[in-house]
């Protein structure tokens, strides 16, 4: 579940581990914005009007936007400003979903399980990777 980041490798693994559960709710947007895309004469959300429709467009672009952002610094190490709002948003998102009913099945909570402890694995890691250097490579210590 949760990463050891004691040392500097634990922290890099707990930091890529962040990046995939970007990657993850970055999947998530581009499925719901090809879902509110092929939808447009649909049924979900036809009652909206053209201009609500193209807001909700912009509002996925800026968490997708935000979810690759996130994806990129934790792939280098770094990501904790920008996973920090990955995890607020996503959470965000997770309690309007349940709150307005849309309870999805199991699949989906094991995949929304996987993000969140994807992304908090990032931030430990983020947290832990900004007091530690390089460890170097191990050639040079046989030298």
């Amino acid at each position: 579940m949760l990463k050891e980041i004691e040392d500097y490798w634990g922290a890099e693994n707990a930091t890529r581990s962040g990046m995939y559960g970007a990657l993850g709710y970055a999947g998530v947007v581009v499925f719901s914005t090809i879902l509110l895309l092929l939808d447009q004469a649909g049924v979900q959300f036809s009652w909206l009007d053209g201009g609500m429709q193209a807001f909700l467009l912009a509002i996925l672009g800026a968490q997708l936007g935000v979810a690759v952002l996130a994806a990129w610094r934790f792939s280098m190490g770094k990501g904790l400003i920008p996973g920090a709002i990955t995890l607020g948003v996503f959470l965000l998102n997770l309690i309007v979903s349940v709150a307005n009913g849309a309870i999805p099945g199991i699949i989906w909570w094991v995949a929304y399980a996987a993000i969140i402890i994807g992304l908090i694995n990032g931030l430990r890691g983020a947290w832990a990777m900004r007091t530690m250097e390089h460890p170097g490579d191990v050639v040079e210590t046989f030298e």
